[in-house]
């Protein structure tokens, strides 16, 4: 099964996600800021990561473009309950897999 990174400044939103993936087999990895996120990236090297997009001290989208600097293969998705084209347009142009909420999705 593949590794899930959740990345998330609400911790109920990790708990959810990672008990969802979980109980589907997979392992998963959760961060509470971009900063422990980009940490763990390097050291987990996941297949996935679901990222929000709005957290403090790094927005999710300048985690993308790390996530992708360290390696651009992992799949990224984005979450948001923002809707701000502006926000999506800079994910897509930077690499992002999918975009979710906000009125953003595929």
């Amino acid at each position: 099964m593949a590794t899930i990174m959740v990345v998330d400044d609400n911790a109920d939103m990790l708990d959810l996600l990672s008990h969802f993936f979980e109980t589907k087999g997979h392992r998963v990895v959760t961060a509470l800021d971009a900063e422990v996120g980009l940490k763990k990236v390097k050291a987990d090297r996941p297949d996935l990561i679901l990222m929000d997009i709005m957290m403090p001290r790094m927005h999710g989208v300048e985690a993308l473009r790390q996530v992708k600097a360290i390696d651009p293969s992992i799949k990224v998705i984005m979450i948001t309950a923002v809707d701000d084209k502006d926000i999506a347009e800079e994910a897509l142009s930077s690499g992002v897999t999918t975009m979710l909420g906000g009125g953003t999705g595929p």
